[in-house]
């Protein structure tokens, strides 16, 4: 297996207004020795040399950086896509236009609720839920794509359907469910219980089909993928644990971990190249394939077998609540029985080629087909392939052709259906 960083997380800086509690690099001042322009223009070229397809620039707030704009530009001029992440409290339909002129093909805004004062609360300042939809507004009426990012909490959590809702009324591209490791500012938080996960992840999975023009997605949760196997579900958007495979994260003073809630530093960037540290750094290669040795419960599941797994669990909460980076992760409600059989009420084996999750190479594409998909976004591209294999194993075809695409996208515009009611 090839294993390229074709997604990297730059926190260019750890300056904040807000005070969020759950905040994974405790931002607020910039911080000292942070990556100048100049070293992260290079940065960016080693990146693309590397192979990455896309940079999320996130913080803090990355707009606090005035040579953001810059840094978008240059990528975007190497090949890579660009993705903000922001609490969209600064951005106004000029700073929209220039985020969209500079390359940027999409802002993710964080909206934590919709009540403006739980959300106000939470971001630590009156106002910020006011001026994140003012953010959010301001970048669909410049054209950059907007997604809608959610972290579940205690406080929210029977407000994800109303949030999804919102999304899709407010014309966003995704809906990003991410999932709480109490690292950073997080560690005095009080996280979901694994039947909470469980709950989320099962609406997350009957909103992908309830929604299917917007990406409803779970990120920082890869037993989605379990979830999604044992009941035969289309998995449109989802991944399973990314971290030191295809991703990782780079801080504001340049070092690497594999994912922003894993401490596990990998090398700095001003010591080494961002290849040479990908390629050698035993904090990324040990997270592939069978360097990986998974402990407890995830070492004797069978759903952690095989040289692409369906799921490992979260590397980065084992860790945080055991300080074992291959511990088993006890988030997961799921018990195998022991030397790596199902548990009780599982099949004896996962499905062979079950919707979502059958090879690639099970189905064919033609040139034609392959050609329109050039003219899809490249942050989504990924996703409508595995989405149009999904519905291809579906209707039981063998190839893609234009006329499928052609289908998907008509069913893609549908109106959603009715809002389900409160989670349980």
């Amino acid at each position: 297996m090839e294993y390229r960083p074709r997604l990297v997380s730059w926190n260019i800086t750890g300056a904040c207004a807000l005070r969020c509690p759950h905040c994974y690099i405790d931002a607020g001042r910039r911080r000292s020795g942070e990556l100048s322009t100049d070293e992260g223009l290079r940065l960016i070229a080693q990146m693309a040399e590397a192979g990455t397809e896309l940079l999320i620039l996130t913080g803090g707030e990355p707009l606090l950086r005035k040579d953001l704009p810059q840094l978008a530009s240059h990528a975007t001029a190497k090949g890579i896509s660009v993705v903000l992440g922001t609490t969209g409290t600064l951005i106004t339909p000029a700073l929209a236009r220039v985020l969209k002129e500079s390359g940027v093909i999409a802002a993710g805004i964080s909206i934590d609720s919709l009540e403006a004062a739980k959300h106000d609360a939470f971001r630590g300042a009156v106002g910020a839920w006011e001026r994140a939809v003012q953010g959010l507004e301001a970048c669909r009426g410049e054209g950059l794509d907007v997604l809608v990012h959610t972290t579940a909490l205690k406080m929210n959590q029977r407000e994800v359907p109303g949030l999804v809702q919102f999304a899709h009324e407010k014309g966003a591209r995704a809906f990003h469910l991410f999932f709480l490791v109490c690292t950073g500012r997080g560690e005095r938080l009080t996280d979901l219980s694994p039947q909470e996960y469980e709950s989320l992840l099962s609406y997350i999975l009957d909103a992908q089909e309830r929604y299917p023009g917007m990406m409803v997605r779970a990120r920082c949760a890869p037993y989605i993928r379990r979830l999604a196997y044992a009941r035969d579900a289309t998995l449109a958007w989802s991944a399973g644990c990314l971290a030191g495979t295809s991703y990782c994260r780079i801080t504001p003073t340049g070092d690497v971990t594999p994912c922003p809630y894993l401490p596990t530093r990998a090398g700095n960037v001003r010591e080494a190249s961002f290849q040479q540290i990908w390629e050698s750094s035993t904090a990324l290669t040990g997270l592939r394939g069978p360097s990986l040795k998974l402990l407890g419960k995830c070492g004797e599941c069978s759903y952690s077998q095989g040289e692409s797994p369906v799921c490992i669990g979260c590397r980065a909460r084992a860790y945080a609540l055991t300080g074992e980076l291959q511990a088993g992760d006890s988030w997961c409600l799921y018990q195998p029985q022991q030397g790596g059989q199902p548990g009780a009420g599982e099949a004896a084996q996962p499905p062979a080629a079950p919707r979502g999750f059958a090879p690639p190479e099970n189905i064919a594409w033609t040139q034609e087909a392959l050609e329109r998909m050039s003219n899809v976004p490249f942050f989504i591209r990924g996703r409508v392939k595995e989405s149009a294999e999904a519905y291809a194993r579906k209707q039981g075809l063998t190839q893609i052709t234009p006329q499928l695409l052609a289908d998907l996208h008509a069913r893609a515009r549908r109106p959603a259906a009715p809002e389900a009611g409160p989670l349980p």
